[in-house]
């Protein structure tokens, strides 16, 4: 309970929230600090490198302002804070499905790039195993959130019906969304594309077995 109180879930509020002002700073300009000053201030950790405190510091402010005012709205009302939760949610999945429905109904994909190899990674016995894992360990990122259901079930009505209930459905509605979206992205970007957009962006961190010689 303590380490998921102090480590655990504050990671992975603190990760989501930086994720959201990441993005959002590809539409609105946040304030950043000058080259030098964002240098200025760097602190080693052993076996990752230097962090740099100073470094985005208007996505960093904008994380933790978003932090402040959703733990904010919880204190203040677990109703409001249950309806916001609930809209968003809600908001996410369509926006989802309608990214989906865009994809697959347009004229620029390929049904072809489902069934093409990649040019650059071949996937083969120990290779194929770690590219398995990767994949494996970037996906659990959209399943976590199944094991919180069990503390709240003081607040649940009927838990011993709904909490069963809302564990398959969620990870069903989890499960497609996250499969037909990759689908998507396959079906218009092809494998390649695909690999080099997420080197690029550092969304996987793929094993060296995986690269060529």
């Amino acid at each position: 309970g303590w380490a998921g109180f102090i480590v655990i879930n504050t990671a992975s509020v603190a990760a989501i929230a930086y994720v959201f002002a990441e993005y959002a700073s590809y539409f609105v300009e946040l304030p950043r600090l000058s080259a030098v000053t964002e240098q200025s201030w760097a602190i080693t950790v052993p076996y990752l490198g230097k962090l740099y405190p100073l470094e985005k510091i208007g996505v960093k402010a904008l994380a933790a302002i978003v932090i402040l005012l959703i733990t904010a709205m919880n204190y203040w009302s677990l109703a409001s804070s249950g309806r916001f939760q609930v809209f968003f949610t809600f908001l996410k999945v369509f926006v989802l499905m309608l990214l989906i429905g865009i994809i697959f109904t347009s004229s620029k994909g390929n049904a072809h790039y489902f069934v093409q190899s990649s040019s650059t990674i071949h996937l083969s016995g120990w290779a194929l195993v770690s590219g398995i894992i990767a994949a494996t360990s970037g996906a659990l990122a959209s399943y976590d959130g199944w094991n919180n259901l069990g503390m709240v079930a003081g607040e649940i009505k009927d838990p011993q019906r709904n909490i069963t209930r809302g564990l398959f459905v969620g990870l069903a509605i989890c499960m497609v969304l996250y499969v037909c979206t990759n689908q998507a992205y396959l079906y218009s970007l092809g494998i390649d594309k695909m690999e080099m957009d997420c080197f690029c962006f550092g969304v996987y961190d793929f094993p060296p077995l995986l690269y060529p010689k």
